[in-house]
């Protein structure tokens, strides 16, 4: 296994990837009666986080 110099990392994933890993789970732990949390909800709060920042006006650098 090879080994990293940063002892954190950061992924990014789309939401549809969090479905199809419940999905996955369900399938193997549910029959099993291990109990699998619903997949949480779609947010889209994130979304417009990032529009709003792409909208931004250019001389508002570093105010929120």
């Amino acid at each position: 296994m090879p080994t990293f110099k940063n002892s954190e990392t950061s992924v990014k994933r789309r939401f549809s990837d969090f479905l199809g890993l419940h999905d996955r789970l369900n399938g193997k732990f549910l029959h099993l009666g291990r109990i699998v949390p619903p997949a949480p909800e779609k947010s889209v709060v994130g979304k417009l986080y990032r529009k709003c920042l792409a909208v931004k006006p250019s001389g508002t650098r570093g105010v929120t």
